[in-house]
């Protein structure tokens, strides 16, 4: 039988605070700040008096950075 903790770790979180969020991203947390205000990453979500980072809104932000500053091609996607 497994114990919490052994359950927990296997739980991936789906909001993140702001020090994981810039963990997640690999960025220290004064350059995730600086990118959220810039627009390049989503703003935190709200709950209650928490702000936290979904982890889809982080994926799909990342998904749609440039590739080697460039956009991909993505002309076979029609």
């Amino acid at each position: 039988m497994s114990t919490s903790k052994e359950r927990a770790l296997r739980i991936v979180p789906r909001l993140f605070r702001r020090s994981r969020a810039a963990d997640y991203c690999d960025v220290s947390l004064p350059t995730f700040l600086k990118l959220v205000a810039a627009g390049l990453l989503p703003p935190p979500r709200q709950l209650n008096d928490i702000e936290a980072w979904d982890r889809a809104d982080l994926d799909r932000a990342i998904d749609s950075l440039p590739f080697g500053g460039t956009a991909p091609d993505t002309s076979w996607d029609d």
